[in-house]
C-alpha cells in the first residue's frame, strides 16, 4: 500500500474504497491461512506450501489493489510477466517458511524473512513491470467510492499505528503476566 502512494503515472489516481479494502482483507486472510498451514503442520512439506500460500496471497492483494486503482487511463498486462511475478512470490515464499521452519538458529530465521522479503519484493516490482498504462484523457473519476492519496496516506498511517499500538500492548501485557503468574504461586 505505501507503495502504492509513490505510484504516479502522470495523470490523478484515486483508489476505490471497496478494492483497496478487499485486497487488504486478501492479504491477511492468504497469511494467515499460509502461516497456519505452515505451522500447525506435521508433514515436512507443509512449510513449504504455507509459504507457497502467502506468497500466492501477496500476489491476489496486489493484483485487487491495482484493480481498485481509479485513473484516466487503463492497464493493459503482460500475461508472462505477469505470471513470472506470481511466481516469485509463491517460490520465494515457499523457501521462507521451509527455511525459518526447518532452521534451528537466529540465522535461520534471518534467512527466512530475508527471502520472504525478497518473495514480497519480486513479486511487486515485477508485477508492475507487467502493468502498461494506457491514458484516456475523456476519463472522469467519478461513481464509486474511492479514496485520494492523501487520504490513502492518513487511512494507512492510522492503520498501521493502532496495529504497533496493539502489538506494544500485547509484547508489554505479555512480559508481565508470567511474572504475574510465577508470583502468585509462591
Amino acid at each position: 500500500f505505501i507503495a502504492m502512494l509513490a505510484f504516479e503515472p502522470g495523470f490523478q489516481v484515486n483508489y476505490d474504497l471497496f478494492l483497496t479494502v478487499l485486497s487488504l482483507l486478501v492479504a491477511i486472510a492468504a497469511s494467515a491461512l499460509g502461516f497456519a498451514w505452515a505451522v500447525y503442520g506435521t508433514q515436512s512439506w507443509r512449510a513449504a506450501a504455507g509459504g507457497a500460500i502467502v506468497g500466492l496471497g501477496a500476489a491476489a492483494m496486489h493484483f485487487v489493489g491495482m484493480a481498485g486503482l481509479h485513473m484516466a487511463g487503463s492497464i493493459v498486462w503482460s500475461p508472462a510477466v505477469a505470471a513470472a511475478a506470481i511466481m516469485f512470490g509463491a517460490v520465494f515464499g515457499a523457501l521462507a517458511l521451509a527455511t525459518a521452519a526447518h532452521g534451528h538458529g537466529l540465522s535461520d530465521f534471518l534467512a527466512g524473512a530475508l527471502l520472504l522479503a525478497i518473495a514480497i519484493l519480486s513479486l511487486h516490482f515485477t508485477a508492475m513491470a507487467a502493468a502498461g498504462i494506457v491514458h484516456d484523457p475523456t476519463f472522469r473519476l467519478a461513481g464509486t467510492m474511492s479514496l485520494a492519496p492523501e487520504s490513502m496516506g492518513i487511512a494507512l498511517a492510522a492503520l498501521v499505528a493502532s496495529r504497533l499500538a496493539r502489538c506494544i500492548s500485547g509484547s508489554l501485557s505479555g512480559r508481565s503476566t508470567p511474572r504475574k503468574v510465577n508470583a502468585g504461586s509462591h
